[in-house]
C-alpha cells in the first residue's frame, strides 16, 4: 500500500497549481441549483478543487468525488482529506504520511476560504517548517 510522504506531494500539487496557474482562486459549487456554498473534490465528472486533482492523480475514479455524477460515495464528496483517510486506505489503498495530511489540510483549507492556488501552496508547504 503506498503511503505518499510530503515530498512526494508537494511537487504533485506544484504542478496542478502550475497547470491551473498559481492566481486560480477556487469557485465554490452548487449541487442542488441553490447558493454556491460547497467545495467538492470533482465537479460535473472531472476534478475540482486542488486536493481533488491530485487524488484522481493518485487513481481515486472521479466519479466516486463527484456528487452530481449520481455514483459518488457521500463521504469522498465534500470532506477535508484527513476526514476522508480511512475511506481512501480501505478503499483505495491511498494513505499519506502525518506530515502530507496536514499540508493537504492546510492547503485544502486555504483554498476553500478563497485564496489563489499558489498563494495557497506557498503558505501551506512554507508552514511545514
Amino acid at each position: 500500500m503506498p503511503e505518499y510522504t510530503l515530498e512526494e506531494v508537494q511537487p504533485r500539487i506544484a504542478t496542478i497549481v502550475d497547470a491551473k496557474g498559481p492566481d486560480f482562486i477556487y469557485q465554490k459549487r452548487s449541487t442542488s441549483g441553490g447558493p454556491a456554498l460547497g467545495c467538492f473534490y470533482a465537479h460535473e465528472g472531472k476534478p475540482d478543487c486542488i486536493v481533488g486533482h491530485l487524488l484522481v492523480e493518485l487513481g481515486v475514479p472521479v466519479e466516486v468525488l463527484d456528487p452530481t455524477s449520481g455514483k459518488s460515495v457521500n463521504d469522498l464528496a465534500s470532506l477535508r482529506v484527513s476526514e476522508i483517510e480511512y475511506q481512501l486506505k480501505r478503499l483505495y489503498n491511498i494513505t499519506f504520511t502525518w506530515d502530507a495530511m496536514s499540508f493537504l489540510d492546510d492547503l485544502q483549507y486555504r483554498q476553500d476560504m478563497g485564496q489563489p492556488w499558489g498563494e495557497a501552496y506557498r503558505l501551506a508547504a512554507a508552514s511545514r517548517f
